[in-house]
């Protein structure tokens, strides 16, 4: 089944629908959350909220979009929220008390939707090609020779594209306070 024609059927309800594309996706999710939290057990609980979320969100969900899209985002936003939870559990990460940092603590009003918003906020700020090809990446998980493909470059210009968007960000990081900047560094850089 074409993933528009799952995605129309997921909107109106379908159980069995969503569970193809909870199979299609579960492994490449945990895999992904993986990767940002170190943990199997971490990823397989930010995996099963990602499905929760998209479930309580199907009415929301475009079909003419690629969901992948939408799936790695939410385990990116999902993943960095456990990990913020965490550190506030923890109260002595050695993290905070790097020279960067100096003794800053993390701001408990900091949420998923503000670090999305100066996500967005940032991206805007690159040229229209580095940020697809940015996003491409990190947000769509597609390796570089994917985004080549897809886009019809070449890989060296995709790592080209990747490594000047990230010294253009880290640029822009230099802006913000040190909680921001850690948590707008968890996001571009991992």
């Amino acid at each position: 089944m074409k993933e528009k024609d799952l995605i129309k059927r997921i909107r109106k309800g379908n159980e069995k629908a969503f569970r193809s594309l909870y199979e299609l996706y579960f492994n490449k999710v945990a895999n992904y959350a993986f990767k940002l939290l170190r943990s199997e057990e971490d990823a397989r609980e930010v995996a099963q909220d990602v499905f929760i979320k998209l479930w309580n969100m199907k009415e929301e969900l475009e079909a003419e979009k690629p969901i992948s899209g939408l799936i790695f985002k939410i385990t990116k936003f999902t993943s960095i929220d456990l990990i913020r939870k965490q550190q506030a559990n923890i109260r002595t990460i050695h993290l905070w008390e790097t020279p960067l940092l100096g003794d800053c603590m993390p701001d408990s009003d900091l949420n998923g939707r503000e670090l999305y918003a100066e996500y967005l906020k940032i991206l805007s700020r690159l040229p229209e090609k580095r940020k697809r090809i940015f996003q491409m990446s990190r947000d769509e998980n597609l390796s570089h020779k994917e985004i080549a493909a897809k886009l019809n470059i070449s890989v060296k210009t995709v790592e080209a594209q990747i490594r000047l968007a990230l010294q253009q960000i880290r640029k822009y990081l230099k802006d913000y306070s040190n909680t921001m900047m850690l948590a707008l560094t968890t996001i571009f850089f991992s």
